[in-house]
């Protein structure tokens, strides 16, 4: 199976692709991990999304990038995340 990497602004998502990147960070963050936090914070629309994309064009991981976060040159990456079925073998490998 191969995978895609795609990068991405927030207002680039079309709407069946933001759904399904939130309802995979739910799934994962907060069902499966049972971490009780706003998984939603407002910062999606000011980061770069990297999405990792399999033949269907289904989002099998995805990460976020913040430039300049909390008043520096900083680059923050979080939201990392890989779909269950994905893991344990190497995305974007041969």
């Amino acid at each position: 199976m191969s995978q895609f990497l795609e990068l991405k602004d927030f207002n680039e998502f079309s709407l069946e692709q933001l759904y399904s990147l939130l309802k995979l960070r739910c799934d994962v963050f907060i069902v499966e991990q049972e971490c009780a936090y706003p998984d939603v914070d407002g910062l999606d629309p000011v980061a770069k999304h990297v999405l990792v994309l399999n033949d269907a064009g289904e989002i099998i991981g995805a990460l976020r990038i913040l430039l300049k976060y909390e008043d520096g040159d900083v680059f923050k990456i979080g939201r990392v995340i890989v779909a269950k079925e994905a893991r344990g073998r190497a995305l974007l490998g041969n």
